[in-house]
C-alpha cells in the first residue's frame, strides 16, 4: 500500500509532527511505501530526511488563514498527489486536513483525517470559532474516516455534527518503548518537576510559574523544555516572578527521554489538548503526572492514581498538588509505577500503529464500495 501525509507546519516539532514521523517510521519498517508533504522549509524537514522518510515540501501551507496561499497550496498538493498515485491520503492538523481532503476527493482518492485536537475547542474567538466549525463541517464531506486521538475529541466531534458516528473512530496517540527508556537515573535532591512543550498557546506557562511562586519555601527544581514564539513572555514571568533560583528554561532539546529519567515528576498545564504526547512520554517514564483538565487529558491521567488532574485556570488547586507531590517520596513513587503500568496497557506505538492499520484499510474498502456502486448507478440509470 502506498500512503501519502499532509501536516502542516515544519516550523516547529509538536505532538502532531511526532506522532506523524513516528507512523510513517513504523509503516516503513512493515513494508509499506510511504510519502509525507508538509509545508514550509523548518527544521521537521531535515529531521524527516535525515530519517530516510520520502518529503515533498508545500511551500504556502500554513497554519494561518491567507485565501491566496491557501488556493495556492491546494493546487501544490492537488499536483504531488497526482504525481505520486497514493492509494490513501492521511491528513492530519487543521490546515493540511482541509486543504488534503478536498485535493483528495478531487483526485478520487481516499482519504483519512487525524485533527489532533479540534481548533474551535481552543481559547478562540466567537468568529474565528464559527469559522473553523463551518470549514470542518464542510471538509468533512471529502473525508473516509475521522480518526479523534482521545474520546473526548470524538465526543465534540458528534456533539457539533461534524460527521455521523460510524465515520469518526478514537485511535489514541501511542509512543515507542524500547528497553531502558523506563529505568530512572538517581534522583538528585531537590526535587525536580519537568515540563516539556512549546512555549506557545494553548501552554499556559504563566499559570504555572504563578503557582511556582508561592513555593518558593520549599527546595525545587523546575524545568521548563521547549521553545517558541513566547519565550520573552515568559523570561519575564520568571524575572518578575523572582523564580531565577527555581526555575530553568532549556530550550529546544533532542534528549527528552534522558531529562525524564532524572526527574521526580512531570507538569503540563494548558488551555486545551487533544492527547499530548508529552504526557505518554512520561507516564513512559514512570513520572507522576500534574496537568490540566483538558481534552483527552483525562484518558492518561487518572485523578489521584498515575497523578492529578487540575480544572483549567485553577492556580490554588495546582499549587496544593505541586506541594503534595514534592513533599511526598511515597506517593511520587506510587504514582510512577501507576504510570508505567497503564502506558504498557494502552499507549504504546505498537497498538496505534495497529489501529491506525485498520482505520486505512476500512477507508479504501469503504471508498472501493462506494466507487462500485456509482459505477453501477452509471450503467443502470
Amino acid at each position: 500500500m502506498r500512503i501519502c501525509h499532509i501536516i502542516t507546519r515544519s516550523d516547529s516539532v509538536g505532538g502532531a509532527q511526532v506522532h506523524t514521523r513516528d507512523l510513517a517510521l513504523e509503516l516503513v519498517d512493515s513494508g509499506f511505501d510511504v510519502c509525507i508533504l508538509v509545508g514550509g522549509n523548518g527544521p521537521y524537514i531535515q529531521e524527516l530526511a535525515h530519517l530516510r522518510l520520502k518529503v515533498t515540501r508545500i511551500p504556502h501551507l500554513v497554519r494561518s488563514i491567507r485565501p491566496v496561499y491557501d488556493f495556492l497550496a491546494f493546487l501544490e498538493i492537488r499536483r504531488a498527489l497526482a504525481s505520486i498515485g497514493p492509494d490513501l491520503v492521511a491528513a492530519h492538523t487543521s490546515k493540511a486536513g482541509w486543504l488534503g481532503r478536498v485535493a483528495a476527493w478531487s483526485l478520487g482518492l481516499p482519504c483519512v483525517y487525524n485533527p489532533h485536537g479540534w481548533a474551535f475547542a481552543g481559547d478562540t474567538s466567537p468568529w474565528k470559532r464559527w469559522l473553523y466549525l463551518a470549514l470542518e463541517r464542510l471538509a468533512s464531506l471529502f473525508s473516509s474516516i475521522i480518526i479523534a486521538v482521545s474520546e473526548s475529541d470524538r465526543d465534540l466531534c458528534l456533539q457539533y455534527r461534524l460527521a455521523p458516528p460510524e465515520r469518526i473512530v478514537t485511535v489514541r496517540n501511542g509512543v515507542n518503548d524500547r528497553p531502558g527508556w523506563q529505568e530512572k537515573t538517581v534522583c538528585s535532591f531537590p526535587p525536580r518537576l519537568v515540563m516539556v512543550s512549546r512555549l506557545e498557546k494553548p501552554k499556559n506557562h504563566a499559570l504555572l510559574l504563578q503557582s511556582a511562586e508561592t513555593l518558593k519555601d520549599l527546595q525545587w527544581q523546575l524545568e521548563l523544555a521547549g521553545d517558541g514564539p513566547l519565550r520573552g513572555e515568559v523570561e519575564g514571568w520568571v524575572q518578575r516572578l523572582d523564580l531565577g533560583s527555581i526555575v530553568s528554561l532549556l530550550g529546544e532539546r533532542r534528549d527528552i527521554e534522558e531529562i525524564l529519567k532524572g526527574a521526580w515528576g512531570f507538569v503540563l498545564i494548558s488551555d486545551s489538548e487533544g492527547l499530548p504526547l508529552s504526557i505518554l512520554e512520561a507516564m513512559r517514564a514512570g513520572l507522576p503526572v500534574i496537568a490540566s483538565d483538558v481534552g483527552g487529558v483525562r484518558e492518561a491521567v487518572e485523578e489521584g492514581v498515575n497523578g492529578f488532574l487540575i480544572p483549567r485556570g485553577d492556580k490554588c488547586l495546582l499549587s496544593t498538588r505541586l506541594r503534595q507531590l514534592i513533599q511526598d517520596p511515597v506517593l511520587r513513587d506510587r504514582m510512577g509505577q501507576e504510570s508505567r503500568r497503564k502506558f504498557l496497557r494502552e499507549f504504546t506505538l505498537s497498538r496505534m500503529v495497529e489501529e491506525t492499520l485498520a482505520v486505512y484499510y476500512e477507508a479504501i474498502t469503504r471508498w472501493a464500495r462506494a466507487r462500485g456502486r456509482a459505477m453501477a448507478d452509471a450503467r443502470n440509470p
